[in-house]
């Protein structure tokens, strides 16, 4: 599994991305038409997932735009009551409704970091 870590600045909590190759991605094996493999300099991994089309595809949350014109998408939160740090985490993001065409994404992993509270 590749996985990046890292200590965050300010609060000095850990902080994970874990790569595309080792996510589970509809129709991105062997099927170069809707999604394809490639890299970019600026990413922390060799390779990353390009969305080219699919109409089965939707991240839940809300964009906020970054000062180097990347998006962010919040998928949501976990609260973990007994502080456990050797269990699995799952995740997913889709869509349910289905029909519209989708492309242009480009997924360079997904980061797991702890919330700073206001």
């Amino acid at each position: 599994m590749k996985q990046s870590f890292w200590l965050e600045r300010g609060s000095g909590k850990k902080c994970y991305m874990l790569s595309p190759r080792d996510l589970t991605i509809i129709w991105s094996v062997d099927t170069p038409w809707f999604w394809r493999w490639v890299s970019i300099p600026e990413a922390r991994f060799d390779e990353i997932a390009e969305l080219r089309r699919v109409c089965w595809f939707e991240i839940r949350g809300s964009p906020k735009a970054r000062v180097d014109g990347w998006l962010e998408v919040e998928m949501g939160e976990l609260f973990n009551e007994e502080c456990v740090d050797d269990g699995e985490l799952e995740m997913s993001a889709l869509e349910i409704q289905g029909g519209n065409e989708k492309r242009g994404l480009i997924l360079q992993g997904i980061e797991i970091r702890a919330i700073t509270p206001n």
